[in-house]
Parts: C-alpha cells; structure tokens; sequence
C-alpha cells in the first residue's frame, strides 16, 4: 500500500469515528444557538413554550373535577402515584372558557399540570430570535412577546409566570 493510499485510509478512519462521535451526546440549546421549544395551540391562537422550563408532556387522561375558588383549576389527574392539580392554560390566559384537555404539560416543583388542546410539536428556534425576559409585551402578563415558528409567529409563554400566580393564589384565594 503507498503512502497516500495509507493517509487516505487513516484519514477515512479519522472521519468516520469524528463522525460517529458528534451523535454521541446532544449539543446544549445554549452552545448550539438555539432554544428548545413546544409549539401549542390555545384556543385557536399559536404558542411557544420553552422545554426548559417543563418538566414534561404528555397526553391528558381522566381528570377528576373538584370544587375549589380558582376558576382555572380543572381538577386533579393520577400521574406517577402523585395526585396531580390541572390548571386551564386557556382560562390562565385570559380566554373566556376553557378548550378540551387534550394535552398536558407538567411544570414547576411542586408539579403542576397544565391542560391545552393542541400540539404543534417540538421546534428549535435561534437563541437570538427569542425576547429576553426583560421585554415589554402587550400580549398578555403571561408573554413575553413572539417568536417566528414553523408557519407563523407564535406568543411565547412564561411558563414560571403562571406557575407563580398559581402557587401564590395558595388554597384560600
């Protein structure tokens, strides 16, 4: 074998193991420029959650209704061995009823549910193209201005916004 064949040969080898290493472990949303999101729709209106402020996703079961004060709880649902309370992303929003419990997203540590009707899916978007946190919006005390997704521009949802109006609101509010 000649000398150029031997570095070509060694070379190939190099790239394929380069390769196969850059699928060994996912590049974190910061080093790689982008934000992990969950495209939503809230009665009929397009969302964006950041994943790193949920805990989870997941298709809704049966929820129990229960009676409280707060008119955004829907009930609570079995996940895990945990009793779990279902807020309505729709009502926390500002819509005027409820939509069909479709999906949940789990949040916050003291795991709180919140229901949705519909998933657009899992995007990424560029870090550059989401507002800071220190935005102002119009778009609702639970915004943080929107973002272009997939088709459209989605509102971008403060997830710990709401998950702080939930806990504080405690039992007695």
């Amino acid at each position: 074998m000649s000398d150029s064949a031997r570095r070509m040969q060694l070379s190939c080898g190099e790239l394929r193991e380069a390769f196969d290493r850059s699928f060994s472990s996912l590049p974190s949303p910061e080093r790689a420029g982008f934000e992990n999101i969950l495209g939503i729709h809230v009665a009929n209106g397009s969302y964006a959650l950041r994943l790193s402020e949920i805990t989870s996703v997941m298709r809704s079961g049966t929820i129990l209704p229960i009676p409280s004060k707060s008119g955004c709880l829907m009930g609570v649902i079995g996940i895990e061995g945990r009793v779990v309370p279902v807020f309505s992303l729709a009502l926390l929003l500002g819509y005027a009823s409820p939509e069909k419990a479709e999906w949940l997203v789990l949040c916050g540590a003291k795991s709180i549910a919140l229901c949705f009707g519909e998933m657009e899916g899992y995007l990424q978007a560029p870090a550059a193209d989401i507002p800071s946190d220190n935005t102002a919006t119009p778009l609702g005390r639970h915004s943080r201005g929107s973002i272009k997704l997939g088709r459209g521009a989605a509102t971008l949802i403060e997830v710990h916004s709401i998950v702080a109006e939930i806990t504080d609101q405690g039992p007695s509010k």
